[in-house]
């Protein structure tokens, strides 16, 4: 009788009992209920020595994720990002249930050890911080520049039926012209001044995290770099990008897109910074973030659901300081993830 009636049985039993009620009193969440259901017939059926092996921290997380997901798909209204987002997050806790013991408590313990933060995690903060401040500048420095730019152009008549004498074509031709020249100097000047910034940043990121020397040679060979990286994937987006609705399965396109740039930019900057062999940071962003891709698995559904929670925390951010607010988790996040994944790829690479 013992035998029988253990914790993880009673629990399951708890489990069914409760799906029985959801069904009867909110039909509208069977999906959720017919989770709660397996889960309790797993925990019921189980032998007993092996319950210990199924019933693990992992395992207990990826639940809950599928169970959550599960459940904010049958309450909240359809909307596009939260489909998307409900969809990732059931996925995440579909692997974690899946995943084998070993592997899963080694990724658990790997992911507690990145949240003891030292003094390199305010460091990559403050240039993100940086970053965003100079985006911001040149943004607005790029706005004056264009209106500048823009303003010949008020003199070419615009109203219905206006004609252009033969006098005037010639003039009105060299002010497009110039407006055409000047806009295109201005947009790759701002294009080239983002990558500088967006370069000695990076490069002070990587370097701080791999407690490497600080030296010019590096960022010269790292400018290049991103240079070519960052023109290759704007073509990208914005071939992808033109024209495109917004359905649910083209936004999972879109959110994979920024996910495997933020995944492979993260090799290339890692490998680059502790190498410094350009062709070989290219090889290795593609052949350790592809190549070696479900050694990413796990970690990467850890780092969706710690998104998840933080992008609820700012659901509950007040509108005055919202902004704000959210630029902070949101470097905190990045921080975060750099560290996560600079550990990572020293166990990989």
């Amino acid at each position: 009788m013992k035998q029988l009636i253990t914790i993880p049985r009673i629990i399951g039993l708890i489990l069914i009992l409760f799906a029985a009620y959801l069904l009867l009193f909110s039909p509208q969440n069977i999906i959720y209920a017919g989770f709660m259901v397996a889960v309790g017939l797993v925990l019921i059926l189980a032998p007993n020595k092996k319950v210990k092996e199924i019933i693990t921290i992992p395992r207990i997380i990826g639940a809950t994720t599928l169970s959550t997901a599960l459940q904010t798909f049958t309450v909240l209204p359809y909307s596009v990002p939260l489909t998307v987002q409900i969809i990732l997050l059931a996925i995440a806790g579909l692997v974690l249930i899946l995943a084998p013991n070993k592997p899963a408590k080694e990724g658990f313990k790997e992911l507690i050890t990145s949240f003891k933060l030292k003094t390199e995690f305010a460091l990559v903060m403050v240039y993100d911080w940086v970053f965003c401040a100079a985006i911001t500048l040149l943004g607005y420095a790029l706005y004056r520049m264009l209106m500048a730019v823009v303003q010949p152009l008020s003199q070419i008549p615009v109203a219905a039926g206006a004609k252009l004498g033969a006098e005037n074509l010639e003039m009105y031709n060299n002010i497009l012209g110039a407006f055409f020249t000047k806009a295109i100097i201005v947009l790759i000047a701002f294009w080239l001044l983002i990558v500088v910034a967006y370069t000695i940043t990076r490069g002070l990121i990587w370097l701080t995290l791999l407690d490497k020397p600080l030296r010019a040679p590096f960022f010269a060979r790292f400018s290049l770099l991103n240079l070519i990286w960052c023109t290759l994937f704007t073509i990208i987006t914005a071939f992808v990008l033109i024209g495109k609705s917004a359905s649910i399965f083209e936004a999972i396109v879109f959110i994979l897109g920024i996910v495997a740039y933020t995944h492979l930019t993260t090799i290339l900057h890692y490998s680059y910074t502790r190498k410094r062999l350009l062709g070989q940071a290219f090889k290795d962003a593609f052949g350790i973030g592809i190549g070696s891709l479900l050694h990413f698995a796990q970690q990467y559904c850890y780092i969706l659901i710690v998104y998840a929670v933080l992008s609820q925390l700012m659901r509950l951010i007040p509108g005055t300081i919202q902004v704000a607010i959210t630029l902070i988790i949101f470097f905190v996040f990045m921080a975060w993830y750099r560290v996560y994944m600079r550990n990572i790829l020293r166990r990989i690479a």
